[in-house]
C-alpha cells in the first residue's frame, strides 16, 4: 500500500494498492483510488488481511486547509482490490491521520488503527478499535504528551501490536517539537477494551532523542520487538535501535536494547546516517533471530536500504 503524488495540480495525490505475485512480479492487481467531491488526496500508510479482503488505513484530505481538513480513510477491498466499502472517520476538528491497522488476532471481527490527530499546531496520538468497515468504532483513545522541557509536544502512535492470549493492546510512538530537546518515544499499554493500563516515556541521554517507529510480536507470549532510532549527532548521526521488551508485569522490562551501525558496502560509501523502521522475528529450530530494516544515508547524498540479522541475544549476525 501507499500513495502516488505528482508535480501536477491536475493529478492529485492518490491511494494505491499493488500485489504482487511469488516471484515479486509488480502488477497483478494494481489499483488506484481516487476520492471525488470535496476530497482531492488520500494516502494509505498501512495494510492488514482478512477473511479474503485487505482493510487500508490512511487519510484523505479535504479541498480546504481550514481546521478539519483530513478524515482518517479506513477502505475494505475484495482480493482483487476493489474498494467494497471506503469510508472517512472524523476524529475530530483537526487533520486526522492513520499510520497503522491490524487485525485483531484475539477478535477476528476487529481491527485496531493507531495514528495521530492535530488541531491549532499540535498533534495527539490515538488508538481506535473498529470493525472492518469503520463504520462501528468500539473506542477512540487520544493522548497528548509532555516533551522534555515539559512543553506539550506533538504526539504520534506509529504502531500497534496485540497479544493473542489476553487481547491486551502495545503501543509505539514519538513525541516531537520544533525544540531539539523533544525527541522522544512511549510505549504504553490498553486493555482489549480500552482501558488505560500503563505509559513509558524514553530518550536518549548521549544524543538528542530517540524515535519508536514498530512494535512486533515474538516467539514468546507478551515478549515484543521494538523497532525504531537513535540520533546521536557526534559523529555518526541517527542509528537503528531494535529493543526486545517483556510485558508480563505491571511495567515492560527491557531485555536488550541494542545500537547497530554499518560502515558501508565500499570504502568508496560511508554511512552518514541509518534509520530503524521495522522488525520482525523468524522461528528456526536454533532458535529465533530478528530482522531490522530501514534507511541509509550516504555521504555522496545517495540513498538506500538495508536489513540487519540479529541474534535471540541482541547480536548481529555477519
Amino acid at each position: 500500500t501507499g500513495f502516488v503524488n505528482t508535480t501536477s495540480t491536475a493529478v492529485p495525490t492518490r491511494a494505491r494498492l499493488v500485489k504482487i505475485n511469488p516471484t515479486g512480479t509488480v502488477g497483478v492487481n494494481m489499483v488506484y483510488y481516487i476520492f471525488k467531491g470535496a476530497e482531492v488526496a488520500a494516502r494509505s500508510n498501512s495494510l492488514a488481511d482478512g477473511s479474503a479482503q485487505y482493510v487500508m488505513a490512511g487519510a484523505v484530505t479535504n479541498a480546504t486547509a481550514l481546521p478539519g481538513n483530513a478524515d482518517v480513510l479506513i477502505m475494505k477491498t475484495n482480493a482483487s482490490g476493489a474498494p467494497v466499502a471506503p469510508r472517512k472517520v472524523d476524529l475530530g476538528q483537526g487533520y486526522d491521520e492513520a499510520l497503522c491497522i491490524i487485525n485483531s488476532k484475539y477478535s477476528s471481527t476487529k481491527y485496531i488503527t493507531c495514528g495521530y490527530s492535530a488541531f491549532n499546531g499540535i498533534s495527539r496520538a490515538f488508538v481506535m478499535k473498529h470493525n472492518n468497515t469503520g463504520s462501528t468504532v468500539n473506542w477512540v483513545r487520544y493522548f497528548s504528551l509532555p516533551c522534555a522541557t515539559g512543553l506539550t509536544g506533538n504526539a504520534r502512535a506509529n504502531f500497534v501490536a496485540e497479544d493473542s492470549a489476553t487481547g491486551n493492546i502495545y503501543v509505539v510512538g514519538t513525541i516531537k517539537a520544533n525544540a531539539a530537546a523533544c525527541r522522544s518515544s512511549f510505549l504504553c499499554k490498553f486493555s482489549q477494551a480500552g482501558v488505560f493500563q500503563w505509559l513509558y516515556l524514553y530518550n536518549y541521554g548521549g544524543g538528542t532523542g530517540v524515535d519508536f517507529n514498530s512494535i512486533k510480536p515474538t516467539e514468546v507470549a507478551n515478549r515484543f520487538i521494538i523497532s525504531g532510532t537513535i540520533n546521536n549527532p557526534t559523529p555518526l548521526n541517527d542509528r537503528p535501535l531494535l529493543m526486545r521488551v517483556d510485558v508480563t508485569g505491571a511495567a515492560p522490562v527491557t531485555i536488550f536494547s541494542n545500537v547497530y551501525f554499518s560502515n558501508g558496502p565500499t570504502p568508496n560509501f560511508p554511512i552518514t546516517s541509518q534509520s530503524g523502521l521495522d522488525a520482525c522475528t523468524r522461528i528456526k529450530t536454533t532458535g529465533p533471530e530478528y530482522f531490522i530494516t530501514g534507511g541509509t544515508q550516504y555521504t555522496s547524498g545517495s540513498t538506500d536500504g538495508y536489513i540487519f540479522k540479529i541474534t535471540a541475544t541482541g547480536t548481529p549476525v555477519q
